[in-house]
C-alpha cells in the first residue's frame, strides 16, 4: 500500500468516526454527568437523523459521510489533501468549541459566570465518582475514562492508563 493510500485512507476513516462515535438512542436521554455536552450519540442522531424516525439508516450515514467527505475536499477535486483535511478538522474543532461554549452560556451573554459553570463541574464530579461516595479515585477516573472510550479489555484485561 502507498504512503498516498494509507493517508487517504486515514483521511476517509477519519472524517467517518465522527458519525458513528458515541451513537445512542434518543429515548436514553443524557445519563449521569453528561455536563455541557449532553448525549453526543443523541445529538449525532438528531444531527443526521434526516427523516426523524430516531435512528439512522445506512443511507442517511453514506449521505452524511459523502457530505463530511466534500466539506473536507475544499478544492472539489475529490481527494483530500493533508493540508484540506487539517482545515476542515479545525474548523470543526471550532464549532464544536463554540456550541459547548454557548451551551455553558445559559443566559446568552457572551460569558460564562461561575453560577453557569458550576452544574456542569457538579456534572462532571458525579460522572467520576464512580460509586457516589463523595471521592474520585484514580480508579474511578481509569473507569470512567474506559466507560467513556467504550473499549474492552486488552490482553492484560484493564485500560492501559491504569
Amino acid at each position: 500500500m502507498t504512503r498516498k493510500t494509507l493517508i487517504t485512507t486515514a483521511i476517509l476513516a477519519a472524517i467517518g468516526v465522527g458519525l458513528v462515535a458515541g451513537t445512542a438512542s434518543l429515548a436514553q436521554g443524557p445519563g449521569p454527568g453528561a455536563g455541557p455536552m449532553g448525549n453526543p450519540g443523541a445529538k449525532l442522531i438528531e444531527r443526521f437523523d434526516t427523516d426523524g424516525d430516531g435512528q439512522v439508516t445506512r443511507q442517511e450515514f453514506d449521505d452524511a459521510h459523502a457530505a463530511n467527505f466534500a466539506d473536507a475536499d475544499a478544492n472539489g477535486d475529490g481527494r483530500v489533501t493533508l493540508e484540506e483535511f487539517t482545515a476542515y478538522r479545525e474548523r470543526r474543532r471550532a464549532e464544536r468549541m463554540e456550541a459547548m461554549f454557548q451551551r455553558f452560556d445559559a443566559n446568552g451573554d457572551g460569558a460564562v459566570s461561575v453560577e453557569e459553570f458550576g452544574p456542569n463541574a457538579t456534572n462532571r464530579f458525579d460522572a467520576l465518582d464512580q460509586n457516589a461516595d463523595g471521592v474520585v479515585t484514580q480508579q474511578e477516573v481509569a473507569q470512567a475514562m474506559w466507560k467513556h472510550r467504550g473499549r474492552k479489555g486488552h490482553k492484560g484485561g484493564g485500560p492501559r492508563w491504569q
